[in-house]
């Protein structure tokens, strides 16, 4: 599903996927222990320091139209990208998936709800 969105300019980027066994954990008891018999999966994504449209909404209580207009033009573009070109859609679109990137555009994060649909339910 991500290699359909690879470089795709309104979505986070995942760049590297693996596997930490902890195996490399120092010797301290309390750290093995906290990591024994488990594995992380780490992904290395986008760097997107500007938060999620969650934080933004939280801290100015509403967005000015401008922003606001601005903001759904990228999700409009991305869905419409998802839908016709991709024949994807995301089943769960929100505000915590929605972050931004250094350069403030809005990226789509958060993938795992995303299905393929039928080409003729796309257009």
């Amino acid at each position: 599903m991500l290699s359909k969105f690879k470089n795709f300019p309104n979505v986070v980027n995942v760049h590297r996927v693996f596997v930490d066994d902890h195996s490399d954990a120092e010797d301290a008891d309390w750290k093995m222990e906290k990591y024994k018999n488990k594995v992380s999966i780490v992904q290395i994504m986008d760097h997107c320091p500007y938060g999620s449209l969650h934080d933004l909404v939280t801290e100015t209580g509403r967005l000015p139209p401008r922003l606001a207009r601005h903001i759904a033009g990228q999700i409009v573009a991305f869905i419409a990208e998802a839908h016709s070109v991709q024949e994807i859609a995301h089943l769960r679109l929100n505000p915590h998936s929605c972050l931004f990137d250094s350069h403030k555009r809005l990226k789509v994060s958060d993938l795992r709800n995303a299905r393929f649909i039928k080409p003729d339910c796309a257009k």
